[in-house]
């Protein structure tokens, strides 16, 4: 019996010994018999994500049958791109932005020294589908000061670096 994701061959099963891929040791948990297989992959790699043909043959006739398997890594999120420090004059907008990785996706939120900012208290933010940017109209001199953005996904969050914002 041969186990294979795509083209890798990972358990080969021949004259009653089982033969495994060395990338696949101490990862792979297979039990095989006549009429049930059971297959599961620890310490998954977030490189091994992705859509793989599961194919399972029997020797000593190479019956076969395959189908696509997903393969999911979850991990916290993580800040890709952080907003930068900025110096505007009165009057002038600024657009930040902020990219995070995770899966699940994690959702973006803007802190303003350390409290999540609210647009219904201000009107002149404004934040972009998904608020990887965050925009700032007619900025005044109270808008001075640190902003951060946070990542947050089921698995936990991640606060970017501070970017402070002067306004002359």
């Amino acid at each position: 019996m041969t186990f294979q994701i795509g083209s890798n061959v990972v358990v080969n099963k021949f004259l009653g010994a089982f033969f495994m891929a060395n990338s696949y040791q101490g990862r792979l948990h297979a039990n095989i018999t006549n009429s049930y297989t059971s297959i599961t992959l620890l310490g998954v790699k977030r490189s091994e994500m992705g859509s793989f043909t599961l194919k399972i043959s029997s020797q000593p006739n190479m019956v076969s049958t395959s189908t696509t398997v997903e393969i999911s890594v979850l991990y916290q999120p993580e800040i890709v791109l952080h907003p930068l420090n900025a110096t505007k004059v009165e009057g002038e907008n600024i657009t930040w932005s902020c990219n995070a990785t995770g899966n699940p996706e994690p959702n973006i939120s803007w802190i303003f020294y350390g409290s999540h900012i609210n647009t219904t208290y201000n009107p002149r933010i404004a934040f972009s589908k998904g608020r990887q940017k965050m925009t700032i109209t007619s900025i005044i001199r109270m808008d001075s000061g640190e902003y951060q953005c946070m990542a947050t996904n089921m698995l936990g969050n991640v606060s970017s670096r501070v970017a402070t914002l002067d306004v002359l």
